[in-house]
């Protein structure tokens, strides 16, 4: 018997919360568990479970990553023993390719080596890895830089907060929003097509000189991070032949335009 349809791990995230709410606003009953009630949560029967838990703080997975493992790897493990679900949906990065510039270098079925990854993407390639290992039916969502209502960290935060900007201007980033997100999500579970892995962001990329130009935007460059340059341009035909994805300047404008996402 279940609990509820769904169990939301994360459920107070960036990403979690959206996902929570467009359940519950579709009728869904859900359980959303964050670290506070984790524990009273243990043994809970759904459905479905979305895993939009984990770090998604790279600099310090970098620096400290036995504490990232805890958090991505470990973390991913302990779910499986703690909660019974017959779908497991596990929210990723595109973090986990090689190559994140080239197109036809990160579709879904790229080959991927993790010894060549930061701690950051092994982290949740591995964790990918035990989903795919241990759940007999699985989801796996790639997702690029996420925007959202109460956004608190990445560039286009600092850029609106004229906060030090951790890149060059001159990053070309690749961008997804929350609603965006949970609208596949809940596209992707209508049609059952479950072991698959989606890349879920925008057509294409942004440089981040166009939005500090566009927006007269004037965020000082921190002095270490002055020849740091990302450079990100994600193959996405897979989920954008399914339901047709916004680009990722059209993201990125759409968001810095909605004066409810701008934090002065």
């Amino acid at each position: 018997m279940y609990n509820a349809d769904y169990i939301i791990i994360g459920g107070n995230g960036l990403v979690g919360k959206s996902i929570v709410d467009k359940l519950r606003a579709n009728k869904y009953d859900v359980i959303s568990i964050d670290i506070d009630n984790y524990k009273d949560c243990i043994g809970k029967k759904a459905k479905v479970l979305i895993n939009a838990n984990g770090n998604t703080y790279r600099f310090r997975a970098n620096n400290e990553p036995h504490w990232d493992f805890n958090c991505s790897v470990q973390s991913v493990l302990n779910t499986f023993k703690d909660f019974n679900c017959e779908l497991y949906v596990y929210v990723s990065t595109v973090d986990v390719y090689n190559d994140l510039s080239s197109p036809s270098n990160n579709t879904e079925k790229a080959i991927i080596d993790p010894t060549t990854l930061d701690y950051y993407g092994f982290h949740k390639w591995l964790s990918e890895r035990l989903v795919q290992k241990y759940c007999s039916k699985s989801i796996i969502l790639r997702l690029g830089s996420v925007l959202g209502e109460n956004l608190k960290k990445g560039p286009i935060y600092d850029l609106l907060n004229n906060n030090p900007l951790h890149m060059s201007y001159d990053s070309k980033l690749t961008f997804i929003d929350i609603n965006i997100i949970s609208s596949v999500l809940l596209g992707l579970l209508k049609m059952k097509e479950y072991n698959q892995i989606y890349n879920v962001t925008g057509k294409g990329y942004v440089e981040l000189n166009y939005l500090k130009d566009k927006y007269s935007l004037k965020s000082p460059v921190d002095e270490s991070s002055s020849n740091k340059i990302y450079q990100y341009n994600i193959n996405n035909q897979k989920i954008d032949s399914l339901f047709g994805l916004l680009t990722s300047i059209e993201i990125a404008e759409n968001f810095i335009q909605n004066n409810n996402y701008i934090i002065n």
